[in-house]
């Protein structure tokens, strides 16, 4: 094919179809580059993360130099094919197939050159173990190491449906190993390793020559030393436990990302010379642009040296994305920084040493006395009052004694709580007791009016006496005979209650000059639940009501 027309019509159809809602569209019109039907697959699916880092290559270049926009499973299963070294024939096969696998956002000029181009970069990167550098001699394009040419025979001259149709992969082929690790394990050395095991050898040469076997011993033991740490490293090398996330610049966290790319290092086994090999495949747009340009001005072949800053990615990635505007914003969030009520001393002495690794810089760093103080001023009120007299001058000292203050306090509300659930318990028993009390006096009360309805019916009003009446007979004297007492012979009262008598529990009696008649009281008898009532009492209680004192003082009480 010399151009994109039947490629760009085929796609162009294969798109109507998913607007009409085709169904199986994967069997009645099959389209390599559509992303609907075949998404691409995920990044554990790669045997190893050497296929992952050279894919990720690949695509960088592809994106950069041809207009890529988009790539299929059938684009990673071909580039897998073409790392395998196949021959000629399927060489050819598998370039034209990945071609056709990619969507472009503008199509290439010539089917052939692109070819041509692709199968340049796969020879000069060896499979695309490094990136694709142009010469500076030559900007235009690289080399052309041992081109294909087309045959010129009608057979070879395939169209796009032929081509997909006749070597397509199945769908099966997800599962097939590729063996990539023993394909890639012996190029994946790095000069750092060749260097220390040249050294160790070195070493040991020179210790033969000496007179002293110890030499030799301390020679042998650094040989196996190095031996192991770089099969500890190749075998790490192949197998990507744990994949560093991806850095695209802006706003995203320079110094997060830059610690969770170097617990994932530490994850893989990956030592210095192999971070600075890795890290460019996770750096995505503006932080791309950045490192090529970076890294062709500098050399970045260091990871974090202090002697050659120049040339350490650690201080020239800070030094470009710690930003001032990105620390001016850490700064403000820590001044506003408080412990939220429900948070614990834990969470939130955290939040504020992560705060204080992104403000402080080797130029600028707050004094430990300093952060120990912003702490405290952040904490709950409660905690805040019982930290603060220790005048804690270091950050450590400060939140261990927030972390016990925070224990006591808890300690304390639980003992509180157990309290008020002991007190609540008295409090109720009490409060049952009152109860009952209550209840009694209410049931003695309605006895009480029961007693005082028994006594004066309300049907029949209470007789009118004189006031000083001060006896009330339980049986009438006879008929005619006056009331006279026993003791001192006066009429009017009985020696029960009379006046001369020196018993303090007698009632005196009323002035016998003013004596008032007295009324009998009808004896009704008495309930069971009614309260006896004395008699005395109630003389008194008529005393009190009668309206004034009689003028017959011998007049009986009949």
């Amino acid at each position: 094919m010399s151009n994109f027309d039947d490629y760009n019509r085929r796609i162009q159809q294969h798109d109507r179809f998913h607007t009409w809602h085709v169904r199986n569209l994967r069997t009645v019109h099959h389209e390599i580059s559509c992303t609907t039907c075949y998404p691409p697959e995920d990044d554990e699916s790669f045997p190893s993360l050497d296929a992952y880092i050279r894919f990720e290559r690949f695509w960088d270049w592809v994106s950069e130099e041809h207009s890529a926009e988009s790539y299929t499973s059938y684009t990673q299963q071909y580039f897998r094919r073409l790392c395998q070294n196949p021959d000629r024939y399927r060489t050819l096969e598998y370039l034209g197939l990945l071609i056709y696998s990619i969507r472009y956002t503008q199509a290439p000029d010539s089917f052939i050159g692109f070819r041509q181009d692709l199968y340049n970069a796969f020879q000069t990167t060896e499979n695309f173990q490094v990136n694709v550098v142009y010469s500076e001699t030559n900007t235009d394009s690289p080399p052309i190491l041992s081109p294909i040419h087309i045959p010129e025979d009608t057979d070879s001259d395939r169209t796009i449906q032929s081509d997909i149709e006749e070597l397509q992969l199945s769908d099966d082929s997800d599962d097939e190993d590729y063996h990539l690790d023993l394909l890639f394990g012996e190029m994946a050395a790095q000069a750092v390793d060749i260097q220390n095991l040249t050294a160790a050898v070195t070493a040991l040469n020179n210790a033969f020559g000496a007179p002293n076997w110890n030499n030799v011993t301390n020679a042998v033991n650094q040989l196996q030393v190095a031996v192991a740490a770089q099969n500890v490293q190749q075998a790490a090398r192949g197998h990507g436990l744990v994949h560093p996330p991806s850095f695209h610049g802006g706003s995203q966290d320079p110094v997060s990302w830059l610690t969770e790319f170097n617990q994932a290092a530490d994850a893989n086994g990956w030592n210095a010379a192999r971070k600075c090999a890795v890290v460019p495949a996770y750096l995505k747009g503006v932080a791309a642009v950045w490192y090529q340009t970076t890294n062709a001005a500098n050399a970045l072949n260091g990871w974090n040296n202090p002697a050659a800053v120049a040339n350490s990615f650690e201080h020239q990635f800070e030094l470009r994305f710690r930003t001032p505007a990105l620390i001016e914003t850490w700064s403000t969030e820590l001044d506003q920084r408080q412990q939220k009520p429900n948070e614990s001393v834990d969470d939130y002495a955290a939040d504020v040493i992560r705060l204080y690794q992104r403000v402080n810089t080797a130029a600028f760093a707050y004094p430990d006395g300093v952060q120990a103080r912003k702490f405290i001023q952040g904490l709950r009120p409660e905690l805040y009052m019982a930290v603060k007299p220790f005048q804690e001058n270091t950050l450590a000292g400060a939140i261990q004694r927030a972390k016990d203050c925070e224990t006591t306090l808890q300690h304390g509300q639980q003992k509180l709580m157990s309290f008020s659930a002991q007190k609540d318990n008295t409090t109720t028993e009490l409060m049952n007791v009152v109860t009952a009390l209550t209840q009694q006096i209410a049931n003695m009360e309605q006895r009480l009016s029961a007693g005082n309805a028994n006594i004066h019916p309300t049907n029949q009003p209470i007789p009118s006496v004189a006031a000083n009446t001060n006896v009330v007979a339980r049986r009438p004297p006879p008929t005619g005979r006056p009331l006279v007492c026993y003791s001192c012979g006066q009429p009017g009262h009985i020696s029960r209650r009379c006046p001369l008598n020196t018993n303090p529990t007698n009632i005196p009696p009323a002035p016998t000059t003013n004596s008032a008649p007295t009324v009998p009281i009808q004896r009704n008898p008495t309930p069971n639940n009614a309260v006896t009532v004395d008699a005395a009492v109630l003389q008194q209680l008529i005393n009190k009501v009668t309206p004034g004192p009689s003028t017959n003082p011998t007049q009986s009480l009949n």
